[in-house]
C-alpha cells in the first residue's frame, strides 16, 4: 500500500470518527433540549394547577397559537380564541 493510499485510508477513518462524534453531540443536544422542555412543562403545569395569573395568560396565548389537535391535549378546545 502506497503512502497516498494509507493517507486516504486514514482520512476515511477520521471522517467516520468525525461523523460519529457529530452524531453524539447532536444527540446530546437533543436530550438536553428535551430535558429543558420537560422541566419547563412541569413547572408550567404546577403553576397552571395553582391558577397562577401568569400561567393563565400563557394558556390564553397557547390557545391562540396552537392547532386544534394540540389544543385538545391541554383541554383548550373549549376556550374561545379571539382573533
Amino acid at each position: 500500500m502506497s503512502d497516498l493510499e494509507k493517507l486516504k485510508q486514514k482520512k476515511k477513518q477520521l471522517d467516520a470518527r468525525i461523523k460519529a462524534a457529530e452524531a453524539r453531540e447532536k444527540s446530546k443536544a437533543r436530550k438536553l433540549e428535551t430535558r429543558r422542555k420537560i422541566i419547563l412543562g412541569g413547572l408550567f403545569a404546577k403553576l397552571n394547577s395553582e391558577k397562577n395569573p401568569a400561567a393563565m395568560q400563557i394558556m390564553g396565548e397557547m390557545a391562540r397559537r396552537m392547532s386544534d389537535r394540540d389544543r385538545v391535549l391541554f383541554n383548550l378546545n373549549k376556550v374561545k380564541v379571539p382573533d
